[in-house]
């Protein structure tokens, strides 16, 4: 495979198409909808295009994929320990520095074209100074204010995602003395726990606000440490239980978190079955909750399918392939895509009914990749990771016997 200079890679095709998926189905999903306008069959129609916002969840699966995998360039040839300064050192200067161009190119967008009149009141830019401040410390999605300002609703899982990082330290520690999968279900109850005890209370307005208690990382920590899991297993240092590899379960997952989403639950007869009194509205605002952890089992469970084939695979079907080449530049598209999407559903084509939302749709995805490319080109290339000066052979990763990290 090569990259999109054309330079020979060793990146796994099958992780690259999946990031294209995820990053196909985010720019979807922000396509603007007027769903009132589009009858009973556009709005089964467009239900795909609202569930786009699960390509979160299997974007922080390949993240917590990739960077176990990716863990041992940090690991000291000697000792086996792992290096967390030439760890983040490598995460910064990969990620970070497009991050600040994406959030430079969003405000030109923003202030370039009125954003302020035609921008949701959630994405506008308010507080210029403070707004940029907490975007670049990071912590954004911890707060309501500017969880999705800044004129780039995306940018919340950027600071997410740092937030991850900085759990991987957590995720080693607890690897050196229980198995992964007992990890996976300590992070799992984490993520229950919290969606139950504090996402939950405070939809139901009993916390105020107080912050974007969902967007904490604590509520999705399990779909990163689930996709280090299928990274152990692809190295041959965990053994997965059947199940766990089991594409009729994760079909079985996938519906059932599909009847759970929060905009499926709201489709009639549903709606009025569980708003029909303040206990069952309760019981809805808890059942959403499981959705996303549902769908990401199932999306670890295909990753893990989909690396395994891979491995095993002769040939690449050519729509992998090509899939694979866009999800090289997916972190510049979900960077970038959304200022564009903006503009073109609100301001050049704003029509209601079924027509209008084909023709977003259809120009939305084109045109967001065309901006990622140029995006990809111009900024992100140079800061892409390079290999090591040191042979692959002087490291080594970290090895896990009986809930002992080597």
């Amino acid at each position: 495979m090569t990259d999109p200079l054309g330079r020979p890679t060793s990146r796994l095709v099958s992780i690259d198409a999946l990031r294209a998926v995820a990053a196909v189905a985010v720019v979807l999903n922000h396509v603007p909808q007027r769903r009132g306008s589009f009858g009973a069959f556009g709005n089964v129609l467009f239900l795909p295009l609202v569930m786009g916002s699960l390509g979160v969840p299997l974007f922080l699966a390949i993240s917590g994929f990739c960077i176990h995998m990716a863990a041992r360039r940090a690991v000291h040839p000697v000792t086996g320990h792992t290096d967390w300064a030439a760890f983040w050192k490598r995460r910064i200067v990969r990620l970070y520095p497009p991050y600040v161009a994406a959030i430079v190119l969003s405000m030109a967008i923003y202030y370039g074209t009125g954003g302020a009149h035609y921008f949701i009141p959630m994405n506008r830019i308010e507080n210029p100074v403070t707004d940029v401040l907490v975007h670049l410390s990071m912590v954004h999605n911890l707060t309501q204010s500017y969880v999705v300002s800044l004129a780039n609703g995306a940018f919340w899982s950027l600071g997410l995602e740092e937030q991850l990082y900085a759990l991987y330290a957590l995720y080693i520690l607890l690897r050196r003395r229980v198995s992964a999968m007992h990890v996976a279900a300590l992070a799992l109850a984490i993520a229950l726990v919290w969606r139950f005890c504090v996402v939950v209370p405070f939809v139901m307005d009993h916390w105020g606000p107080l912050g974007s208690w969902r967007t904490w990382p604590f509520s999705w920590w399990f779909a990163w440490i689930a996709g280090a899991l299928v990274a152990e297993a692809y190295e041959g240092t965990t053994r997965l239980p059947r199940w766990c590899t089991s594409l009729p379960l994760a079909a079985a997952l996938a519906g059932a978190g599909a009847f759970l989403y929060p905009t499926v639950i709201e489709y009639p007869p549903l709606a009025s079955f569980y708003h029909s009194s303040e206990q069952r509205t309760t019981l809805f605002w808890y059942l959403q909750q499981l959705s996303e952890l549902l769908f990401a089992v199932a999306f670890t469970i295909g990753m893990y399918r989909a690396v395994m084939w891979e491995r095993r695979a002769k040939v690449i079907p050519w729509l992998v392939s090509a899939a694979s080449k866009l999800g090289t530049i997916s972190y510049s598209l979900y960077l970038v895509h959304l200022p564009l999407v903006a503009y073109l559903g609100f301001v050049l084509f704003p029509g209601d009914g079924l027509g209008w939302m084909l023709l977003r749709c259809a120009l939305a995805v084109p045109l967001s990749i065309l901006l990622a490319w140029i995006f990809f080109m111009a900024v992100e290339r140079h800061f892409l990771n390079r290999r090591p000066k040191r042979a692959e052979a002087g490291h080594r990763s970290p090895t896990f016997v009986r809930g002992t990290a080597l």
